[in-house]
Parts: C-alpha cells; structure tokens; sequence
C-alpha cells in the first residue's frame, strides 16, 4: 500500500509513466492542456447533446475530466496573461546588477588571486578582510570578480 503522503508528492511506482513524453517545457505542456481539454469537452458534449446517454456510468467521469482540464487550462492562459504584463526579464537582471554594482567593485579589490591559481582575501596593513566576512561571502565575491 502506498501513503497518501507518497501518492499526493508523486511518489508511486506508476509515475514515471503518467507524464506526456511530449510535454517538455510550458509551451508543449500547453499545447497538451489545450489537447487533452478540448478531448474531454468533445466527450461532454456528446452526452450534453444527446449522442449518449447520461445515464452512462461513464459520463460522470468524462464531466469531471473536462472540467479539472478547463479549470487548469484557465488559471495557466490568466498565468500567461499576467506573466505578459510583468516587466521582461532583462529589466530585472539589468536592476540587480546595479544593486549588486557596489559589492562588485568591492569584489575587485577584497579578492587576491595567488601565483598558483587560488584566491583569497585580500590583506591590507591594517586588518584582515577575513575577520569581516565568512566563506559565502567569499565565494559570492569571487564568482563576481571572476565571472
């Protein structure tokens, strides 16, 4: 018996097996969404219509279907919708280089890069820079100063 912790997180032997091998980034997963609810609208409307019988022990499950794939599919167009509107992607990069603009330029002079390729906190007369700051913030600076 599998938990229900385990079956909610995606955890069972049949997983593997459920996702669309087509569905490889947002575009295809929309291009499979639009797919699979006009599919079930198709099977609804069949039995709205008049084509089958409502009766049928399958027309419960058809109904549900249609509707969580048009649940999906309208939260993931207002998803789009909003994302449109956002400010690109370039503009947010672009601010936080300027806020990080002031511990760059302190990056190119808190780092000192040895003869033998290795790199350390830069020392001056007074005192150690590393008493002021830990190994993160030695890595954040050197990725700065490399990169």
């Amino acid at each position: 018996m599998i938990p229900l912790s385990d079956l909610l997180a995606g955890n069972t032997p049949l997983e593997k097996w459920m996702a669309h091998t087509g569905v490889r980034d947002l575009a295809s997963f929309e291009e499979w969404l639009t797919m699979k609810h006009r599919e079930f609208m198709t099977m609804r409307m069949s039995y709205e219509l008049g084509d089958k019988d409502q009766s049928d022990e399958l027309y419960e499950w058809v109904f549900a279907h249609a509707a969580a794939f048009g649940e999906v599919a309208a939260n993931f167009r207002a998803m789009k919708e909003r994302a449109s509107r956002a400010p690109g992607a370039e503009a947010q990069v672009e601010a936080l280089r300027k806020a990080l603009q002031p511990f760059s330029s302190f990056a190119e002079h808190a780092i000192e890069h040895l003869p033998d390729g290795s790199a350390i906190w830069a020392n001056s007369s007074r005192e150690r820079i590393c008493d002021w700051f830990g190994p993160s913030d030695f890595a954040a600076a050197l990725s700065l100063k490399e990169g």
